[in-house]
């Protein structure tokens, strides 16, 4: 297909920048020392995840058992299951440790421990699980040097049919920072934080071998890593426009956008309609700490067109200024640096492949896996 027969909305991956993205991380990870088990969950794609490991046998990170499912069998056979499991999804992962090598667990209910523990001793297998740890997002985990972080890891070493190999959190606080700056100062606090957690296990003799962070904005800025010896980043591939934003990349270093046509131009009200709409881009209104006339994405043609309102399949370009409505025809393209490349992706069917975005010649298309 040539660039000009597109149909838009189209998810387009700048391929020689996303191999950048991925050999940059891959190679942090080399010169530091530290295991990499990338996520894929930004993309959901085999030639993505192949990319992610630059040639080498790295694990994978997966959130839902439909990615580990489309990974395991297409020659991925260590994979992270990085979700809080649960006891309807247990069978379903003995299929999947029937065909992959490694397949490990995360957790912070007792419960949850207890019902592994039961399900491996009836199937006379062993799971391997992380003990999930709070380091400052406060979406899951356990809080470090808390009773509860005890008493979870002394559950996990008891239990028989159950290999506790770490402790593993996510930073999504990094989120939060402002700058570059104070993106490093909350990695810096997730660090620690896990430390912490780290520390009061040692006192009760108790010595993870696997100490893991997976954000991307941490992941990114930091050179430091301390006691954590493994990384999960994602969105690294990708990176977005709250990257930019938070100042954990610039924007040439973003690798997807999304390509939209201009199907209607409305002079009296200094606005253009857009075919990207919700269901192209979402609703992820991106870094608004950062800035508050925080738009639905970046309108790279024109920092002055703002895309201020989005429908389900339409989007609404404004402007302060007089838009110049013969540099935009019916049917031209306009191309969209997304907030949230994560769920902008996960509204693709596929990806285009072009060479770069300046010469944008199609070089491929990525299928991602969907569903949970």
């Amino acid at each position: 297909m040539k660039y000009e027969e597109l149909r838009t909305p189209s998810l387009l991956i700048d391929y020689d920048q996303f191999l950048r993205n991925c050999k940059t991380m891959a190679d942090k990870a080399d010169r530091l020392d530290l295991e990499f088990c990338p996520h894929v969950k930004t993309h959901k794609t085999i030639k993505g995840a192949e990319y992610q490991r630059n040639g080498r046998l790295f694990g994978i990170t997966v959130s839902t058992l439909a990615e580990a499912w489309y990974y395991a069998e297409n020659g991925f056979d260590s994979l992270t299951y990085a979700f809080p499991v649960t006891a309807d999804k247990l069978p379903e992962i003995v299929d999947l440790m029937e065909i992959t090598e490694e397949f490990r667990l995360v957790t912070d209910e007792a419960d949850t421990i207890a019902t592994i523990d039961a399900f491996g001793e009836e199937n006379e297998l062993e799971f391997d699980v992380f003990l999930k740890v709070n380091t400052g997002a406060n979406r899951a985990g356990a809080n470090p040097e808390s009773e509860r972080l005890i008493e979870l890891a002394k559950q996990l070493i008891s239990a028989k049919n159950i290999n506790f190999v770490g402790i593993m959190a996510h930073g999504g606080h990094t989120y939060q920072a402002k700058n570059s700056a104070e993106a490093k100062e909350l990695a810096k606090l997730e660090i620690q934080n896990i430390e912490k957690a780290l520390v009061a296990l040692k006192k009760e003799n108790i010595e993870p071998e696997i100490i893991s962070i997976g954000d991307t904005p941490g992941c990114s800025v930091l050179e430091d890593f301390g006691s954590v010896n493994e990384i999960r980043p994602g969105n690294y591939v990708f990176f977005d426009r709250t990257q930019v934003d938070i100042g954990t990349c610039t924007e040439d270093q973003v690798s997807a956008f999304v390509l939209t046509r201009v199907i209607a131009r409305y002079p009296d009200r200094n606005t253009l309609l857009i075919d990207a709409g919700a269901l192209a881009l979402s609703k992820d209104l991106g870094a608004t700490h950062v800035r508050k006339d925080q738009t639905y994405g970046k309108i790279m043609e024109d920092d002055s067109l703002q895309l201020t309102k989005l429908s389900q399949e339409h989007g609404i370009i404004t402007s302060e200024k007089p838009i110049n409505f013969e540099k935009y025809p019916v049917g031209s393209f306009l191309t969209i640096m997304p907030n949230h490349s994560c769920l902008t992706a996960a509204l693709h069917e596929h990806f285009i492949v072009v060479q770069n975005m300046g010469d944008r010649k199609i070089l491929d298309s990525w299928k991602p896996v969907r569903g949970w």
